[in-house]
């Protein structure tokens, strides 16, 4: 594992959960079930997406994987092109436990 980020979520009490997801390489990604997808300029963005978009996201989400390619490539040169000097764009895929992983890797 690389890298970490921290999301939250606020509690029916009015509490707060700090939640760490990890990075994960392929093989760790392996065992996990997908819960989605997102690209954008940012890791932070692309968490964003999947807690706008993944029911339960902050709950879920365990790790993510980032590549660059398909989507973020193409959108880097559409960008180009335009003559934007804009941030490149990554892809990540959002993972959770798996109902036979449940003892998890992360």
């Amino acid at each position: 594992m690389n890298e970490s980020i921290f999301v939250t979520r606020q509690l029916p009490d009015g509490g707060v959960e700090k939640k760490r997801v990890y990075e994960l390489t392929a093989e760790e990604a392996r065992g996990l079930k997908k819960i989605g997808a997102a690209s954008g300029p940012s890791l932070e963005f692309c968490f964003y997406l999947g807690w706008k978009h993944a029911e339960n996201f902050q709950e879920r989400v365990c790790g993510y994987t980032i590549s660059t390619g398909g989507l973020a490539s193409m959108i880097d040169e559409a960008q180009e092109k335009a003559g934007l000097n804009k941030p490149k764009y990554i892809n990540v895929e959002f993972y959770e436990q798996s109902d036979k992983n449940s003892g998890g890797v992360v």
